[in-house]
């Protein structure tokens, strides 16, 4: 007994082992998960992630010099200089966190810091990130001050008496004012402006990985071979796949989006752009379920690996965790994966107020994957032979 309970086990782990897909999703993605979620948070348990936020120098002096040089050795932030129009758009587009301008009169002012005309410093905060900005908004107080004792204090009050030195703990050296950049767009009205569009994308995964699978389970059980005995083509066959699995993307982001508007008041800026930004994401989720078709010759296979893929594209695209937690290496990298540019439409046309010019390169990059995966899941399309 004992023997063919064993003989049975060990039968069913080689099955296991011979199965690429099942394989690969019991033991490979496994690991890959946790590397993933370890670099995430790798620098969260050791020390602050440096933030990005763009600079905007229009004092042009030493003072201001200095003042960005401090900044940049702190480790807390990486600067990007830029214009005011530049450094606004880079933020209102959400590739940072905040911009800093350094207002002209900076270093005149910082050298007469006992008048009511102080140093001022401008912040343009992202309103959809909340806890970035109030950090932002803490590290320029705190390395502000810290410019003010270390590089003016020591000229201005050096020969004060130790007793009338209290006098100036209360005192803030530089006045900060800070702004949601509401003259460029209003931000997120509410989180489920954020969270629709990350819910739609795990839809839109799903009836990939549903129609994918089920192109290769009529292969396997006969009904392709039966569909190639009927008066119609492969192209037929195929196109008639594709329009159903078009189609109900199409149809699950209307929907939800609709009982966005109806139930939670998740309000798009712009409609017109919305309803492209719908049709490229299915576009693009359609030739991806043609390419995760061919990815097995079984329906085990296809659905394990299928769905490792899909589940990678998530993670790395912000579906799971937002992009601002990640490393700004992985930020970068992020932008391979085709659900990062499917939540960038659906938040351009929903908060983030993008212009059609703007509109067009996640619209661009989305029609394009959706072709190229296309092509290359009918041309590695493996058909069974008619009868």
């Amino acid at each position: 007994m004992r023997k063919v309970v064993t003989t049975i086990a060990v039968n069913d782990i080689r099955l296991l082992l011979r199965d690429k897909g099942g394989a690969f999703v019991t033991f490979v993605f496994p690991l890959a998960y946790c590397i993933f979620f370890g670099l995430i948070f790798a620098t969260h348990n050791t020390s602050p992630r440096a933030i990005d936020i763009v600079i905007v120098d229009e004092d042009h002096n030493q003072q201001s010099e200095e003042f960005v040089e401090l900044l940049k050795q702190s480790g807390a932030v990486e600067l990007k200089m830029a214009s005011r129009e530049q450094a606004m758009e880079q933020v209102r587009r959400g590739n940072h966190a905040a911009y800093v301008v350094i207002t002209e009169g900076f270093g005149k002012a910082s050298q007469n810091v006992r008048t009511d005309d102080r140093p001022k410093i401008e912040i343009g905060l992202d309103p959809s990130r909340k806890a970035e900005s109030e950090v932002v908004k803490g590290l320029i107080s705190k390395y502000a001050f810290e410019f003010f004792y270390s590089h003016i204090n020591k000229r201005l009050v050096g020969d004060v008496p130790d007793n009338q030195h209290e006098a100036w703990s209360g005192f803030t050296p530089v006045e900060i004012e800070t702004t949601e950049i509401v003259q460029t767009r209003t931000g997120p009205s509410s989180s489920y402006d954020i969270s629709f569009p990350q819910g739609i994308i795990w839809g839109v995964l799903g009836c990939c990985a549903s129609f994918g699978i089920s192109l290769v389970n009529e292969r396997t059980t006969g009904t392709l071979s039966r569909l190639l005995v009927a008066p119609i083509t492969r192209t037929d066959i195929l196109a008639g796949k594709a329009l159903a699995c078009f189609s109900s993307t199409l149809l699950l982001g209307t929907v939800l989006f609709v009982v966005g508007m109806v139930a939670f008041n998740v309000n798009p800026q712009a409609p017109f752009h919305l309803a492209i930004s719908l049709l490229a994401i299915s576009t693009a989720f359609v030739g991806i379920m043609m390419f995760i078709s061919i990815l097995g010759k079984t329906e085990r296979a296809v659905s394990g690996i299928g769905w490792a893929v899909l589940l990678s594209m998530a993670m790395l695209g912000g579906g799971m965790v937002p992009r601002f937690f990640m490393p700004h290496w992985m930020q970068t990298l992020s932008t391979i994966s085709p659900v990062s540019w499917a939540i960038l439409a659906m938040e351009g046309a929903v908060w983030r107020g993008f212009s059609t010019s703007e509109m067009l390169l996640p619209w661009s990059v989305l029609a394009g994957v959706g072709l190229l995966f296309f092509v290359i899941g009918v041309r590695g399309f493996s058909w069974p032979d008619k009868g």
